[in-house]
Order: C-alpha cells, then sequence, then structure tokens
C-alpha cells in the first residue's frame, strides 16, 4: 500500500493528547519538524488556534484546500464546503471516539444497566442459536434415516433379485449339475472337518509336552531339595589328654 497521509497544510487530524482530546483540527501551518500550527475551527470543532507537537495528533485521509497561514473565516467555508464532519462521523474511527466519550460520561449505575443489557443480549443469541443448531440436528437426522430406509430398500431389492436368479439357475439346472454340486459341498464339509481334526490333535500335543515339562522341572525341585536337607558329618571330637 502506498502512503497516502502526509504532514501538509489542509490536512484534518484528530486530537489524541491534551484538553482538546478527541476533537478535529486542520494544519494551516508547520513550524519545524516537531510542531504545527493548527486550527479547529473553533466554530465547528471546538479547537482554538494553537501551535501542537505532532505527537498530539493523528492524521486522518481528509484535506481541506486552503492557502498558507489563511484566516478562521475562509477555513470554515472550506470546512463546510468539504464536509468534514459529515464524511468523519461515517467513519469506524469516530463512532469509536463516541463510545468511549459515552463510556468516560458514565457513572456505576449506567454501566449496570450496560451489563444487564449485555446479558440480555447474550441469552437472546444463545437460546436463538441452541434453536438453529437443534432444528440442524433434526434435519440431518430425518435426512440420515431416510438414507439408511434407502439404503435398506435397495439391499432388499437386490436380495430378492439374487434370489431370483438363483433359483432360476436350480431350475434350469440338469441332474448331473446338481450331484456335482452336492459332491462338492461334501467335499467342502470334509476338509473343514479334517482342519478341525488337525487343530485339535495340534492343540493336544502342545498339551502334552507342557505336562512333561512341568513333571520334569518338579522333578528337579524334588532333588534339589533332597541334597539340600541332607545333614553333613559331624567333625570327630578330640580326645582329652587327662593332666599327671
Amino acid at each position: 500500500m502506498v502512503f497516502k497521509k502526509y504532514v501538509q497544510i489542509g490536512r484534518v487530524a484528530v486530537v489524541n493528547y491534551g484538553p482538546d482530546l478527541g476533537k478535529l483540527c486542520t494544519i494551516i501551518d508547520i513550524i519545524d519538524e516537531t510542531r504545527v500550527l493548527v486550527d479547529g475551527p473553533l466554530t465547528i470543532t471546538g479547537v482554538v488556534r494553537q501551535a501542537m507537537p505532532l505527537k498530539w495528533i493523528v492524521l486522518t485521509k481528509f484535506v481541506v484546500t486552503i492557502p498558507h497561514s489563511c484566516n478562521s473565516h475562509l477555513l470554515v467555508k472550506a470546512f463546510k464546503k468539504a464536509e468534514v464532519v459529515k464524511k468523519f462521523n461515517q467513519t469506524r474511527w469516530a463512532s469509536k471516539l463516541h463510545m468511549r466519550a459515552s463510556k468516560l460520561q458514565m457513572n456505576d449505575f449506567d454501566r449496570f444497566k450496560v451489563m444487564i443489557a449485555q446479558k440480555s443480549l447474550h441469552y437472546q443469541i444463545y437460546m436463538k442459536t441452541n434453536t438453529l443448531r437443534r432444528k440442524d440436528q433434526i434435519a440431518h437426522t430425518v435426512a440420515r434415516k431416510k438414507t439408511l430406509l434407502k439404503a435398506r430398500a435397495n439391499q432388499k431389492k437386490q436380495r430378492i433379485a439374487s434370489k431370483k436368479i438363483r433359483d432360476e439357475k436350480k431350475a434350469n439346472m440338469t441332474e448331473e449339475q446338481k450331484q456335482a454340486k452336492a459332491q462338492k459341498k461334501l467335499h467342502r464339509q470334509t476338509d473343514t472337518k479334517l482342519q478341525l481334526v488337525a487343530k485339535l490333535r495340534k492343540e493336544e500335543a502342545a498339551k502334552r509336552k507342557q505336562a512333561e515339562h512341568a513333571r520334569h522341572n518338579a522333578k528337579l525341585l524334588k532333588k534339589k531339595k533332597a541334597a539340600a536337607t541332607k545333614k553333613a558329618p559331624k567333625p570327630a571330637a578330640e580326645k582329652k589328654i587327662p593332666l599327671k
């Protein structure tokens, strides 16, 4: 973005410090790098012609066409022609300044009333959002039920169609085909039985191995206990020699 707000003659600014806080003023002359000569005009904004530091003002996007160090009469004319006050009041900046000024003028009771109004507004918003959310949930559940019912109906149709095809195939089958199908069924059953038998045998073999391992461990423990309980032989007692 190109910078467009320059310190120039005719630039409208907002005072952000001092006794004229929040008021509009117009730069009439530039004194030096840090100070400018400003005027309201007094009849419209209430700012007297005075020297003001640049740190005390904030530049706006509005510019008034005036000559260098013009008098207040010409400034008022140009200010009214440009409709600066009307245009500035339509900006968000002006609404914020107005809100700040109204907050400063409020007392405790006014602040309490604002708090109650905010609570009631928040409650209304909460209730409205809850009702809308509930409606959305109901609509979603209804739509989901409809889709489920459609899917079930389609599945039922598919099952009926597949059953009809199977029945037609059975009706058109010859005796040889029926016998071959029955043999295949028997082979499948025998295969499953053989698999179950093999699985059972494996399980029994594993159980036997575990039992043998447990018996072997028990025997080893018995031997260790028997070896520990055996008493060691007592040393021979020394013979006492009587004194003469």
